[in-house]
């Protein structure tokens, strides 16, 4: 048995071994006059929106080839990888008022191979409508609303106000509001943790079901918050006294 995963090792090192195209970064600086909201369509990786100090989006985009492994210590790079990067675009679509930024490949398939790294910024009144299959996706300062989907990973949001619509399917939610004016809120496990922390107190009505729990605040606010979880922990931390503001730790 040794012996076989040996000389399947022997057999696959030159793949390993294949000489990596290095990354490429896409960028795109975008006026946003007649924009009121950013729709992020995003594969694998890892995604960070700030706020922009001019009433521009700026997108820049590095993209890399997808390292897989075996056994924990044998590791090699897709293949086809290469000419998917080569090739790729930052597509722009705009329909009304709204900017759809996605990264454009020859084939469907390509973006599972590739790992996408964004750097977003964009004028604090946008709302962002982000969906991601796999990654970590942080939004921040942004006051225009929230709208953010994940498959799996870990979801991170530091708000000054807006309203949130926040849904992950497995992994963790970690958000901060400065909103002076909540509506309804809404935090949901179906199986792990969910937390609501108003001004450094748990706040909201718990309701305990199965393997998760659920948590409710009734406000009178414009800025009405859900954020669900399938499988992990949800916490949101509503502060108006320190809009905006970061969090110590991230945790």
């Amino acid at each position: 048995m040794h012996k076989l995963l040996l000389a399947s090792c022997l057999v696959l090192l030159p793949l390993a071994a294949q000489a990596d195209s290095g990354p490429r970064t896409l960028s795109a600086d975008i006026p946003a006059a007649g924009l009121d909201g950013v729709s992020l369509r995003i594969g694998v990786g890892e995604v960070h929106v700030t706020a922009s100090s001019d009433d521009k989006v700026h997108a820049h985009v590095t993209l890399r080839r997808k390292q897989r492994e075996f056994m924990w210590f044998f590791h090699w790079m897709t293949e086809g990888s290469s000419s998917a990067i080569a090739a790729a675009t930052l597509g722009q679509r705009t329909s009304g008022s709204q900017l759809t930024l996605a990264l454009d490949v020859p084939h469907p398939s390509d973006q599972d191979d590739l790992d996408q790294d964004w750097d977003l910024q964009l004028p604090s009144r946008m709302k962002v409508d982000a969906d991601m299959k796999v990654g970590d996706l942080s939004i921040e300062g942004v006051a225009g609303g929230v709208a953010a989907k994940l498959d799996v990973g870990e979801l991170t949001l530091d708000l000054p106000k807006g309203g949130i619509q926040a849904e992950v399917n497995v992994g963790e939610i970690r958000a901060k509001s400065g909103s002076t004016g909540h509506g309804h809120i809404e935090l949901s496990s179906s199986i792990g943790e969910a937390n609501l922390i108003m001004e450094g107190t748990e706040s909201g009505r718990r309701d305990h079901g199965g393997l998760g729990n659920q948590v409710i605040l009734v406000g009178k606010g414009p800025d009405d918050m859900k954020l669900g979880i399938n499988i992990g922990e949800v916490t949101l931390r509503l502060d108006p006294r320190e809009p905006g503001g970061h969090e110590g730790g991230g945790k």
